[in-house]
């Protein structure tokens, strides 16, 4: 009878294990919160991630906002950060920087895409075309001047292969941006003062009307000054609404762009980072 009734517990474990064997990938469901606890600063985070964050970390270190991210500075000791990664940044300064031909008119290889658009995290929408200035503005001059006209600069530009351009070709153009602009670059992703999760944004609706700003959600007064309507969104799944993971949108309000954040809740001891996807572009808020 004893054994009988060990081949049977037996079995019951043997089906018990094939059921949870049987389960696919396709039953998981990717939410985007990478959930993880960093022990350090949130420069210091930045630093051991050079893959997504070394031109970020030189575009910080070139502002002097250092302090911003250690949480040293007048926007507080715990701050939320909007964060580009290296995709962003680098297309955007391959926009900007694209090689001149004789006639005058840019290369006609300018519209290729320096990042390969299948890469994880490369989800958003593809049909919003980011409108990216052709110059850096610099303040002080007028809106639209062109800060690179020096004949140096125009040499390095003409002899720029943005299909191959180095890390070091991409921090030399972040060099070349003024300090004034690397500060409003970087502030423009920080919320300051506040350590926001995902779960703290409010509840929103893209808007069905054309407006930038649908229902719901919150305006944020980025350290910059610049405006950013955000708000969470749980998708349909299994055909039940609101089923799906929980995502954070940003839209601007100007240039009416909308980005969705690709890793949530990445929190570190001065504050969460929330990063980008990989297509989206620097400066489209």
């Amino acid at each position: 009878m004893t054994h009988r009734i060990k081949q049977g517990i037996f079995f019951l474990c043997l089906l018990f294990i094939g059921c949870f064997a049987s389960c696919t990938d396709y039953d998981f469901v990717e939410t985007g919160r990478a959930q993880a606890y960093h022990d350090t600063s949130m420069l210091t985070y930045f630093k051991g991630d050079p893959y997504n964050y070394s031109y970020l970390v030189h575009l910080i270190e070139r502002a002097g906002l250092n302090d911003v991210f250690e949480g040293k500075s007048e926007y507080g000791n715990q701050i939320t950060f909007i964060a580009p990664t290296n995709h962003s940044i680098r297309r955007y300064l391959l926009k900007i920087h694209t090689p001149v031909a004789t006639d005058g008119e840019n290369d006609s290889t300018s519209t290729t895409n320096p990042v390969d658009s299948t890469e994880t995290g490369n989800g958003n929408d593809s049909t919003v075309t980011p409108t990216v200035p052709d110059t850096i503005a610099t303040p002080g001059t007028p809106e639209g001047s062109d800060t690179l006209n020096n004949a140096a600069t125009v040499t390095t530009r003409a002899a720029f292969d943005k299909n191959t351009a180095t890390d070091s070709q991409i921090m030399q153009l972040i060099d070349e941006i003024s300090v004034e602009e690397c500060r409003r670059i970087v502030l423009s992703h920080v919320i300051p003062n506040e350590n926001l999760l995902l779960e703290n944004f409010v509840r929103g609706v893209k808007s069905t009307s054309g407006k930038a700003i649908g229902t719901g959600g919150k305006i944020y007064t980025m350290a910059s000054g610049t405006k950013l309507w955000m708000y969470t969104f749980a998708s349909t799944f299994g055909g039940v609404a609101g089923a799906g993971p929980l995502t954070l949108h940003v839209v601007s309000p100007t240039t009416q762009i909308e980005r969705v954040i690709a890793s949530h809740n990445i929190r570190t001891k001065t504050g969460t980072v929330h990063s980008l996807q990989y297509n989206s572009t620097l400066l489209e808020f």
